[in-house]
C-alpha cells in the first residue's frame, strides 16, 4: 500500500485552519452568498410560514417563502458596511439615502420596501429572534406583501432588506 496519499491528507489536515475572514464569497451568477444570508432567509421563512404573533399583539398568518434578489443583497450589504466604516447606525445615511434609495440604486425598481437593521447579534438566527421581538421589524418580516429579500452583514452590523417589485403594466392581448 502506498502511503504518500495519506501522508499528504495528513500534513493538509495538520495545517488546516478555519478561516477568520469574511464569510461573503462571489457564486456564479455574480451575487452575494454567504452564510449570513442563507441563515436569515432560512429563519425568516421558517417564521413566514408558521405565522407569528409580533409584539402588540397583531398575528400574521402564514406568508409564501420570500426568495433572495441578489439587487437587496447589493443594497444591504452596501449599507452595512457604510455603517461599519462611517460609524453610525441609523435607516438614513449621512448623506440622507434611506433603503428605497439604496434599493433603486441596486437596480430594485419596489411597489413596497422595508428594511430592518440590527448590531451586534452572533448569528443569523439571534438577529432574525432580535427583530421577531421589536414591533416594526417583526412586521417587516411577516408583510405578505413581500416578495424578496436582501441581506447585509459587516462587522456587528446586520441590514435586512424586504421588497415588493413594482408591477410592470402590460396591455392585454385581444383576438
Amino acid at each position: 500500500m502506498k502511503l504518500w496519499p495519506l501522508l499528504l491528507a495528513f500534513a493538509c489536515a495538520l495545517n488546516w485552519q478555519p478561516s477568520s475572514g469574511p464569510t461573503m464569497r462571489l457564486n456564479s451568477s455574480g451575487g452575494i452568498d454567504t452564510l449570513a444570508v442563507r441563515g436569515v432567509l432560512r429563519a425568516v421563512n421558517a417564521l413566514r410560514a408558521r405565522g407569528c404573533r409580533c409584539p402588540g399583539g397583531e398575528w400574521f398568518g402564514p406568508a409564501n417563502p420570500l426568495r433572495v434578489d441578489e439587487r437587496l443583497n447589493h443594497a444591504a450589504q452596501a449599507h452595512a458596511e457604510d455603517m461599519q466604516r462611517r460609524n453610525y447606525f441609523s435607516h438614513t445615511s449621512p448623506n440622507g439615502d434611506d433603503a428605497g434609495d439604496r434599493a433603486r440604486k441596486a437596480g430594485y425598481s419596489w411597489s413596497s420596501i422595508g428594511e430592518n437593521i440590527a448590531w451586534g447579534q452572533p448569528t443569523p438566527e439571534s438577529v432574525v429572534e432580535s427583530w421577531r421581538n421589536s414591533r416594526g421589524h417583526c412586521t417587516n418580516m411577516m408583510n405578505p406583501a413581500y416578495q424578496h429579500i436582501g441581506v447585509g452583514k459587516a462587522g456587528v452590523y446586520w441590514v435586512q432588506a424586504l421588497g415588493a417589485p413594482e408591477q410592470q403594466w402590460r396591455p392585454s392581448r385581444r383576438h
